[in-house]
């Protein structure tokens, strides 16, 4: 790593500081000058360097956290080696684009900007340098500010300009709140941008992957931009409770804090080492005991003008509780995100703990004294207040810079089981500022559940000791139908036994709660277990008592001539194209919409007691499905990923009792015509349903059957066909396409029953009714025209001629798209003899209109000249004019 490249004409190519793969650089210190300068609360110290070395390290400016307990472990590491590139956490300042380095960790000559460590001082042989105008000072127990320069120097190349970074550093509960506000005193306008290293750690154990609510468990070196970057990250420990974690972008309710521009993990030596640049090896791992990663956040430059200032802050620390982060207050709400299932205690005390604690604190951020502190606690069915507890909780005052927590015992009732949702609300005087903390548990899922009428996906996560469904269920077998799909015979088969991670059909004829018999919670050595899947289809379930994610479950190959044999891959890395072990796409069956529904991004939450659809794509492959860590509740699953650069139309088909209504068809930038990976295979049909699939393009014996085909955004005309089927024959279906009017105007788009070939503008008509015949199955095409390359809606061609008998005119019009036609023909003198209408095709078909040589009274028109005068008008409201000639004779 280069810390300071030597540009000036005042030092030439002096190295000032050069270590192995960079420089560290020691700068000589007064005798009153303090290495470190912490704050802390009950809970936390965080620190900041002033001066003097650490493990060889200039420490100035080096944040540090870690816990106040007696156990002292570290969430943010200082300086720990030069040698190994562990330069601690600190914040660079890039000045005017920064400063480039070549391969050889020499600096590119002739570049315009700076790049530096914020907190580094002057020493006599380096080019850059800044330094304290206020060393790091603490201003209360909890609460420090900084201020620190760039020296000016209009003699370097390039010039360097006076750039202010000041810090103001607060310990919230848990959490570090690090705000630095960038002024420009320089004459000149310059673009600042700040680079924040965090070389992080779960104190006193091994990290374990970094959690996030929009990307599958982070385990390798990643880079994360736009809309990519999370609210939020967590990274548990392989033992123990303990967290470290990130707030990173604010709820919009605050300027806390601020939304960066990119987010990276990477290995601490690749990430602390360069001041600035970073590229993501996606084969490196993050995980394992000599594994040691750190995260960056960059806030990219941005042109300040002299004397203009922009504030940046973020938020680190132990991430135990949900945060609100405000101007005035800050406020949070802690609890344990989990409970655990223990069946060998008596029935009213089997979810533990119970009691639990549950904590608010609210943090005053102002610059007066806080009155009347009020905190409000508000539970779910399923939770309730400890004997004695009192919901309405009050502090009669809190100063600035301080904080007052309020805590209750909160007891599981068993009524509710999955994620529950509490909260508090804290108001204080003056001025009734007030603020709201959401908080979720999950709870386990109880051997007794209740299911409703008809079908449903189902599983039960449990090891009982009779695995028979009569055994096991507390239902009369009469009452019930329990099959499961056998991807050999490629049919339903009635269910022998019931075991942990398989799904189930189940049908009730009324809604019932199913009781099992003997249940234990599934516990495996390891705390992995593993589901075989066969090439298709298979229904899977979560075998365990909580929520877990669908792109959190790993894949093991057993096939000895493939090369990544027993290499235990992610969802996402075993689904990839260049793989194809597996589809991405995991589907669940909606109760309430009566449909299956898929998501995309792998954040389906995989229930307890539901069942799910995989589709495996060779075989000899082993879903790995790992405990949950008591942790999901604070890492939630996000939905829906979009069709990049297209649009996507949603299709549903009823027959007024059941439906199929999540099938998709488009284009988007990335797809192509052909197989890839936006195609959705369809799971084997609900019973006693309707189905629509969409027909693949692919180049099997039999198409496939789809739910989701997205072509390419290529300027050509789609088509797709659709099979629609009841599950009886000759029924009468309903096929509708909802959302039309969210797609974009550059297709048209028409639809045609195989009964009947006329083609109906979709745009314009919100339904097609089928009857499904003897077969009990319709073919049903779907045709995508793109608009003229022009855009504008126009009148391609038309025409205006006799026929041979004289005795009328036909009318030929083609447009740029379906258009509704308004014809006048208009006499010698210009009034309106007769109005004719028509519809125009899309683009490329001709229609025609016929004038039978009348007026609007039924009265032949005498012979002579006469102006036919078209008028198209199309979906979206354009239209287009023109006249033709016409001579009558008679």
């Amino acid at each position: 790593m280069i810390w300071l490249g030597p540009r000036s004409r005042r030092h030439g190519l002096l190295v000032a500081c050069v270590a192995a793969i960079g420089m560290v650089c020691v700068s000589a210190q007064t005798a009153w000058s303090q290495t470190l300068v912490s704050i802390q609360n009950g809970k936390l110290i965080a620190t900041v360097g002033e001066a003097e070395d650490l493990n060889s390290v200039n420490v100035a400016g080096r944040f540090g956290i870690t816990e106040a307990s007696a156990t002292g472990g570290v969430l943010l590491q200082l300086p720990r080696s030069s040698s190994l590139n562990q330069l601690g956490s600190y914040v660079t300042v890039r000045i005017d684009g920064g400063t480039p380095f070549l391969q050889d960790g020499t600096v590119a000559e002739g570049v315009p900007g700076w790049d530096i460590a914020w907190g580094y001082e002057d020493t006599p042989d380096t080019d850059i340098t800044g330094e304290w105008v206020q060393a790091p000072t603490a201003i209360s127990p909890t609460r420090l500010v900084a201020k620190w320069r760039t020296i000016p120097d209009a003699a370097a190349d390039p010039r360097i300009p006076e750039i202010h970074v000041n810090l103001d550093m607060r310990i919230v509960y848990d959490m570090v709140l690090y705000k630095f506000t960038v002024i420009n005193l320089d004459t000149s306008a310059h673009t600042v941008g700040l680079r924040f290293a965090q070389d992080f750690a779960v104190p006193n154990t091994t990290d374990g992957p970094i959690l996030t609510p929009k990307t599958p468990q982070i385990t390798h070196e990643t880079s994360l931009i736009s809309s990519l970057i999370p609210d939020y990250w967590r990274s548990a420990g392989t033992e123990g409770t303990s967290t470290v974690g990130a707030h990173v972008r604010n709820s919009g309710m605050s300027n806390y804090p601020t939304n960066p521009d990119r987010l990276i993990f990477g290995l601490t030596d690749r990430v602390t080492g360069p001041l600035w640049d970073f590229t993501p090896n996606s084969g490196t791992s993050l995980l394992g005991p000599t594994a040691d990663a750190s995260a960056a956040l960059y806030f990219n430059p941005v042109q300040l003008a002299t004397g203009q200032s922009r504030v940046f802050s973020t938020i680190l620390g132990a991430a135990g509780s949900s945060y609100e982060f405000g101007d005035r207050i800050a406020a949070g709400l802690e609890g344990p995100v989990s409970l655990k299932y223990d069946p060998s205690k008596p029935e009213a005390q089997r979810l533990q703990p119970s009691p639990f604690r549950v904590t608010a604190f609210l943090h005053n951020m102002n610059t007066i004294n806080l009155s009347n502190v009020r905190a409000v606690l508000s539970l779910p069915s399923g939770l309730s207040l400890d004997a004695g507890e009192n919901p309405v909780k009050m502090a009669t005052s809190v100063g600035v810079d301080g904080e007052a927590t309020f805590t209750w015992n909160v007891v599981p009732t068993g009524a509710a089981s999955g994620r529950l949702t509490y909260s508090v609300a804290l108001s204080a005087d003056p001025g009734g500022q007030g603020v709201s903390v959401a908080r979720d548990i999950d709870i386990p899922s109880l051997p007794s559940q209740p299911f409703g009428a008809g079908w449903q996906m189902v599983s039960f996560p449990y090891v009982l000791d009779d695995r028979t469904p009569a055994g096991a269920i507390n239902l009369d077998p009469a009452m019930y139908d329990l099959v499961r799909w056998n991807p050999t015979a490629a049919r339903y088969q009635a269910v022998q036994y019931l075991n942990p991670g398989e799904g189930y059909w189940l049908r009730l004829p009324e809604g019932r709660t199913v009781t099992l018999a003997n249940a234990q919670p599934v516990n495996v050595p390891g705390g992995d277990f593993e589901l075989n899947l066969t090439t298709g289809w298979t229904q899977i379930a979560n075998p365990f008592l909580l929520p877990i994610r669908w792109g959190d479950l790993r894949v093991l190959n057993l096939d000895r001539n493939d090369r990544d044999y027993l290499v235990p891959l992610s969802v996402a890395e075993a689904s990839s194209f260049e793989r194809r072990w597996i589809s991405p796409t995991i589907f669940r069956y909606d109760v309430q919409a009566g449909m299956y529904k898929f998501d995309q991004d792998f954040g389906t939450e995989m229930k307890p007691f539901v069942g799910y659809w995989v589709h495996a794509l060779k075989p000899n492959l082993v879903l790995v499905i790992s405990k949950p860590s008591g942790r999901a509740a604070s890492v939630a699953a996000t939905r829906g990923a979009d069709v990049k650069g297209g649009w996507k139309l949603r299709l549903n088909v009823t027959d007024g009792t059941t439906q199929d209504g999540w099938n998709f068809i488009g284009v988007g930038r990335d797809a192509k015509d052909g197989v890839d990976q936006h195609d959705v295979m369809k799971p084997p049909t609900v019973a006693d349903s309707v189905n629509l699939a969409i027909l693949g393009l692919g180049q099997g014996i039999a198409p496939e059957r789809l739910a989701q085909d997205i072509r390419s955004a290529s300027p050509t005309a789609k088509r797709w066909q659709i099979s629609v089927s009841s599950a009886t024959p000759n029924a009468d279906l309903t096929l509708t396409w909802p959302d039309i009017s969210t797609l974009p105007r550059t297709y048209e788009l028409y639809i045609s029953d195989g009964s009947n070939p006329a083609r109906q503008a979709m745009r314009t008509t919100s339904s097609l009714r089928i009857n499904t015949g003897p077969a009990g199955t319709r073919m049903i095409t779907l045709d995508a025209e793109p608009r003229a390359a022009a855009g504008a809606f126009r009148i391609t061609s038309w025409n205006v001629l006799p026929t041979k008998s004289h005795g009328s005119a036909t009318i030929s019009v083609s447009a740029s798209q379906t258009a509704t036609l308004s014809i006048r023909v208009l006499g010698p003198g210009g009034a309106m003899v007769r109005r004719l209408t028509g519809r125009a095709g899309g683009l490329g078909q001709t229609s025609e209109v016929t004038w039978d040589q009348r007026d609007s009274r039924g009265i032949a028109v005498p012979a002579g000249a006469y102006t036919v005068e078209i008028k198209a008008t199309s979906t979206d409201g354009q239209s287009a004019r023109v006249v033709a000639p016409l001579v009558v004779t008679r």
